[in-house]
């Protein structure tokens, strides 16, 4: 038999009786009091109304439902709704029924018109409702007295006892009854979006309807802001990593600066500096940085750049050496190239290099020679001089 011959008994009843089904969101069968409740131009024009712009927390509300309908059980609630933009506050009671295609929906019997209720109380609850906070009371034996639509959204009908992973906070909110503390705290939870990070507060209150103490549970989903919270201490200690490492890079750069441009003194007053590899321009600078200061420390009158070992990949390479030679002898040192293979002589022939800048000699030995002579003729110098 099919839903309006089911119901045909109901056509003429006083209050308004409708259908409605819960997957769709629509009226499926109205009698003429529930189409005038509802401020429609009879029936047919009630059931084809649009309620699409339901919004989530009365689906939420509605979905609900499907449980305790679903064990023949009725519901009695207070509702109101929106003719037209008017409020009708109503209390009715509303019973499971199997529509055409198969699917359950629910069968709203109107009980009575609520009069005239303190707008502060409707506003209350119609936000509770609306609030995008979990609110519920728990009793002292952990049964939920009452839950809004996103406590049911985050939670479906899961008893207190599973909401929680960590199963010594629900014993501990439950203690609160006869200590009359607050909790205040984050926690994961076990939604059924899965596991998320909520921040409770939790309050002793006398329930309204009894008079007994009861837990006011509201939650919020923080998990959002602890990701961001976790990402920005995780972006942090990268950022300190890199700097470290930074720094360790820098120390073994100089190092390995060090070791393939030492500064060796050979004499009272003379220094050699063997070159290595390429002179780019960062060792250019580093090599400037440490060797002028040790110039000026020792009071070097001679330094010796042997360059036995030095890669010469450009024309640059001997602009930057003619650069450190001229550093050097700013700084009242004479300069010694040693050790020039035959390809950077004929650079060195080629440019214009101001050969002023430094002496050349043929092997470091030379070189060194040449400092040791100097040095001895200084020495004997000062001493006729004494």
């Amino acid at each position: 038999m099919r839903l309006a011959e089911r119901l045909v008994g109901l056509e003429l009843c006083p209050h308004a009786v409708w259908v409605f089904d819960l997957t769709t969101l629509g009226f499926r069968w109205a009698n003429a009091a529930a189409a005038e409740l509802w401020g429609a131009d009879g029936v047919a024009v009630l059931l084809q109304r649009d309620l699409s712009d339901t919004s989530e927390a009365v689906k939420s509300r509605l979905r609900g439902y499907l449980p305790t309908l679903a064990k023949n059980q009725t519901i009695r609630e207070n509702w109101t709704f929106y003719p037209h933009g008017k409020p009708v506050t109503v209390i009715g009671q509303c019973t499971g029924i199997i529509l055409d295609d198969g699917s359950m929906g629910f069968l709203a019997q109107i009980l009575t018109v609520a009069p005239e209720i303190d707008s502060d109380l409707v506003r209350g609850i119609e936000a509770l409702r609306h609030s995008s906070a979990l609110v519920c009371l728990l009793n002292g034996e952990g049964q939920i007295l009452l839950r809004n639509p996103a406590c049911v959204m985050t939670f479906g009908e899961k008893p207190l006892a599973e909401w929680f992973p960590q199963a010594s906070f629900t014993a501990e909110l439950l203690s609160m009854l006869q200590s009359g503390q607050t909790c205040e705290t984050e926690i994961e939870a076990e939604t059924l979006d899965g596991t998320r990070w909520h921040a409770v507060v939790a309050r002793v209150i006398n329930d309204p309807a009894t008079g007994s103490r009861v837990i006011l549970l509201q939650q919020l989903d923080v998990t959002k802001q602890r990701s961001a919270e976790a990402l920005a201490e995780e972006q942090a200690r990268l950022a300190r990593a890199l700097s470290q490492t930074v720094r360790t890079v820098q120390e073994q750069n100089e190092q390995i600066l060090a070791l393939s441009a030492p500064v060796l003194e050979i004499a009272d007053g003379a220094l050699l500096l063997p070159i290595i590899g390429n002179i780019t321009m960062e060792r250019t600078l580093a090599i400037t940085e440490y060797l002028l200061p040790k110039i000026v420390a020792q009071k070097a009158r001679s330094v010796i750049l042997d360059l036995t070992g030095m890669r010469l990949e450009d024309t640059e390479s001997i602009n930057r050496l003619s650069k450190l030679a001229l550093a050097i002898r700013l700084l009242g040192a004479k300069v010694t190239l040693c050790g020039i293979s035959g390809r950077l002589a004929r650079e060195l022939a080629t440019l214009k290099i101001d050969r002023s800048l430094f002496a050349v000699a043929a092997s470091l030995q030379s070189a060194l020679k040449d400092v040791w002579a100097v040095g001895r003729l200084a020495a004997t110098s000062s001493g006729l001089g004494g």
